[in-house]
């Protein structure tokens, strides 16, 4: 249960916990033998790689307002029912409107339209507040880059996932922390 990292080229993981990296587990008639933690991964984040993660899905990911025609999302295709899958569409609409006869309490209330196609499984819309954050495709620069902005954030985190006494945030990471460890403060 060694936590591995080579510096400076992948996220903190560790054997999986449950199935002592095996990726099976006891049987389940609908699953097999799988290992529900790790999926059959063998594998599962630290606390520390997973934060890093959870860091940089944040830096790849746009609010709905903020998401341009043209740019690649991360979205489900198809239909819950019969089955979705998930992958990169082309924005081809983004706007604000406004539910039809939707006040609340003599206020107008608006949502955001963001309309998503893929070659092969079609299109979707998705509606929601302009606050709705959409995971966006990355080139190779920009994701290396940012992979390396995760990377730092990891080296300042203890093996507990808090952040170390003697660590100096940037303003993403510090942003990014904020929303999860409630006592974080800013010092100058």
């Amino acid at each position: 249960m060694s936590a591995t990292a080579q510096p400076d080229t992948k996220l903190e993981t560790q054997s999986c916990t449950r199935c002592g990296g095996s990726g099976h587990y006891s049987y389940c008639q609908s699953h097999g033998t799988t290992c529900f933690k790790c999926g059959g991964n063998k594998i599962i984040w630290t606390k520390r790689g997973a934060l890093a993660s959870s860091f940089l899905t944040a830096l790849c990911s746009k609010r709905a307002d903020q998401i341009v025609v043209g740019e690649k999302v991360k979205t489900d295709f198809g239909c819950p029912i019969s089955g979705q899958v998930r992958g990169f569409g082309t924005v081809t609409e983004s706007y604000m409107s406004t539910l039809s006869g939707g006040t609340a309490n003599g206020v107008q209330i608006f949502h955001y339209v963001v309309t998503v196609t893929h070659p092969k499984h079609g299109g979707i819309s998705h509606h929601g507040s302009p606050s709705t954050v959409y995971r966006v495709a990355q080139n190779a620069a920009d994701k290396a880059a940012k992979f390396q902005l995760a990377l730092a954030f990891q080296a300042k985190l203890t093996k507990s996932g808090k952040i170390a006494k003697n660590a100096v945030l940037t303003e993403a990471e510090f942003a990014f922390a904020g929303s999860i460890f409630s006592n974080l403060r800013k010092t100058v």
